[in-house]
């Protein structure tokens, strides 16, 4: 059953809007995801995938926001040499 793939899953939601974070997260853990982290901003979202304690399988991201916008996240990610960070993490971008 394709939910019991879900449960394994890590996945990370960047929104500044937090109706919109609850939102998906209810959309995941409805679909069986097991881990959903969340995050106000790019920044934050970096500093949450450099200190995951499990891998993070995708990465849910808007594009407008304070402090470090979607499209800045993308970059610091994908040019990162931090060993943290999975550069190769995939990222769906919603907005």
């Amino acid at each position: 059953m394709i939910e019991d793939d879900f449960k394994y899953l890590h996945i990370l939601i960047i929104d500044d809007e937090a109706f919109m974070r609850k939102l998906i997260e209810r959309t995941l853990s409805d679909i069986g995801v097991g881990i959903v982290s969340q995050a106000s901003n790019g920044r934050e979202g970096l500093s949450l995938l450099q200190s995951a304690k499990s891998k993070v399988d995708l990465v849910v991201c808007d594009l407008e926001m304070p402090e470090m916008n979607g499209f800045d996240f993308v970059k610091q990610v994908r040019s990162s040499s931090d060993e943290r960070l999975d550069s190769a993490v995939p990222i769906l971008i919603l907005t």
